[in-house]
């Protein structure tokens, strides 16, 4: 296992670096089958009703999605499969994932994992009911030509 932090800003005066959430990546392997598995959960900013953050919060799955390629690498796992789960705090889960692709892509140095393009949601009902909001902003992301979605309770 392993875990991330966050680089959410950066004064550019003091050059301080602000860390506010992190991630946890593990990999996983069934002590029957001996098949792993690399799951990945995070809880990203604030606020889903605010698209400000928006931003922010595609920063946050690009940092974990290159995490996951060194995390992968690392441990001989490239081809494993990946479910990336937690409270992305968004409303759109597919946007999300677009920002942080495109971001990722702008870097020639940046290797991306094959989950990246290959992220299918398990469809869920809502997921955060508070007096602000009702809203489905927990997901559970997989990849769907290497594993098979069975049931959603």
């Amino acid at each position: 296992e392993e875990s991330v932090e966050f680089v959410d800003k950066m004064c550019p005066v003091q050059g301080k670096v602000y860390k506010d959430r992190i991630a946890v990546i593990a990999l996983l392997q069934s002590g029957f089958s001996r098949q792993r598995i690399c799951v990945a959960s995070t809880h990203l900013q604030r606020n889903p009703e605010d698209p400000k953050q928006d931003m922010l919060r595609a920063r946050q799955v690009g940092q974990v999605l290159r995490a996951l390629v060194d995390f992968a690498s690392q441990h001989g796992a490239l081809e494993v499969p990946v479910v990336l789960t937690g409270d992305l705090n968004c409303t759109s889960f597919g946007r999300l994932r677009g920002v942080a692709n495109t971001l990722s892509l702008m870097n020639r140095q940046v290797v991306l994992h094959p989950f990246t393009f290959d992220c299918a949601d398990v469809p869920t009902g809502v997921t955060s009911v508070t007096m602000a909001r009702c809203m489905r902003i927990d997901a559970i992301l997989y990849q769907s030509q290497r594993l098979e979605l069975v049931d959603v309770q």
